[in-house]
């Protein structure tokens, strides 16, 4: 997930990167995943609208489900606009910087810190819904499942790259040996959100058993 040891952090100028063909894999099947599942939650929203009573292909039990939170206020944060919208734009951001470093196309530093601080600012959003689906809507979104493991994948990748590529010395020296171990990164999001739905939903996952 990380930069090779031999992949160079720069190339043809020193104030333009792209990412090594490894993280850029990574990073390309992540985006691609988060698009459809992004994608797949508002054709599900947009059909639940037209249709309060149709039967959702997303409720596949009690503990997995998106009825509960479909047309909550938590999932409409912004002008009332769904957050998967948010999500659309996002990773379709990410798949064509994806494209573009497959191409060997060299984008500016900072292009490379923004798309950290937006995907800094994703994972926030996953926080917020993870404690709303917890404790509001006590179930999971199948469709959000996948759109949080793309943006785990996306963060570790694009965040241990920019920190990596930092102007600042300091950073810069932390970021190389964590972006050469951004799998660590990711698995502790992922662990780290197990254990919150472990611990949140005990109940829920007992009658299951």
């Amino acid at each position: 997930m990380g930069e090779s040891t031999s992949a160079p952090l720069t190339s043809t100028s020193k104030n333009s990167f792209h990412l090594s063909p490894l993280a850029n894999t990574f990073l390309l099947l992540a985006s691609v995943a988060g698009l459809i599942a992004s994608l797949g939650l508002l054709k599900t929203e947009i059909e639940y609208l037209s249709d309060p009573t149709a039967a959702l292909n997303c409720d596949i039990s009690i503990l997995v489900g998106c009825s509960s939170s479909l047309t909550s206020w938590e999932a409409h944060l912004f002008f009332g606009l769904p957050n998967t919208a948010l999500g659309i734009a996002f990773f379709a951001v990410t798949l064509f910087v994806s494209v573009t470093s497959y191409l060997k196309v060299h984008l500016p530093r900072q292009v490379w810190h923004l798309l950290a601080a937006a995907s800094g600012a994703s994972l926030l959003f996953i926080g917020f819904f993870l404690y709303a689906s917890i404790f509001n809507f006590q179930a999971l979104c199948p469709y959000c499942l996948v759109i949080w493991a793309a943006t785990f994948i996306t963060f570790g990748t694009l965040n241990t790259y920019a920190l990596s590529i930092c102007k600042i010395p300091l950073v810069n020296s932390w970021g190389k040996p964590l972006h050469k171990n951004a799998w660590a990164v990711v698995a502790t999001l992922f662990l780290l959100t197990a254990i919150t739905v472990l611990l949140g939903l005990t109940d829920k996952i007992a009658t299951l058993l």
